[in-house]
């Protein structure tokens, strides 16, 4: 039995090209947490003869957080100024297959997963950020993955493959003006 799952999300926090801000801190946070957890399974059995059995599973999602200060921004604060995109994603797939025959079976399962998570915090040219305290830039992106493909089979002859397949391309960018005005210091960090 297949089953497919498609996930697509996008999460941005922005100050808009042009905005004026006075505070005593800024805090622009892109903050996104996915956790998925899929199970799938499929028998076949036969009474007589050859029985065949098995599952698919695909999990297809992409990502995209980001974190911008727009161009021709400019930011006065009196503490700290943070700019961060956060992400944290979590899949958890579980997939079997059973195939039960009197003389021959046969049993598989595949999981396949396919994903993309793009995570950016950006200073955009061009704006002005200036403060008593640190300016923060960070780009952080978490993934983890459980992933467990098992086949049974029962007859007189047997046979039970099992296959996982992923592909999970990541990209942190932390992109900062070549200068800013701080009191303390500026950091841009990438996680």
């Amino acid at each position: 039995s297949p089953s497919v799952n498609v996930v697509s999300s996008k999460t941005e926090a922005t100050i808009d090209d042009g905005a004026k801000l006075t505070a005593d801190s800024v805090n622009l946070l892109a903050d996104a947490k996915t956790t998925i957890v899929t199970v799938s399974g499929g028998a076949a059995v036969a009474t007589t003869g050859k029985g065949v059995g098995g599952s698919v599973q695909v999990n297809v999602f992409g990502k995209q957080v980001s974190a911008t200060v727009g161009e021709a921004v400019t930011i006065e604060g009196k503490q700290d100024i943070n700019v961060s995109a956060d992400s944290d994603y979590k899949d958890v797939a579980i997939v079997a297959g059973y195939g039960g025959g009197q003389e021959t079976s046969a049993s598989g399962s595949i999981n396949v997963l396919v994903g993309a998570n793009v995570v950016e915090a950006v200073v955009s040219n061009g704006a002005e950020i200036s403060t008593l305290g640190d300016l923060f830039v960070n780009a952080d992106s978490a993934v983890t993955f459980f992933d467990l493909a098992g086949g049974v089979s029962t007859s007189t002859t047997a046979r039970a493959p099992t296959c996982h397949v992923s592909r999970m391309p990541c990209a942190s960018l932390v992109h900062a003006p070549h200068s800013c005005e701080v009191g303390a210091f500026c950091v841009a960090s990438l996680n």
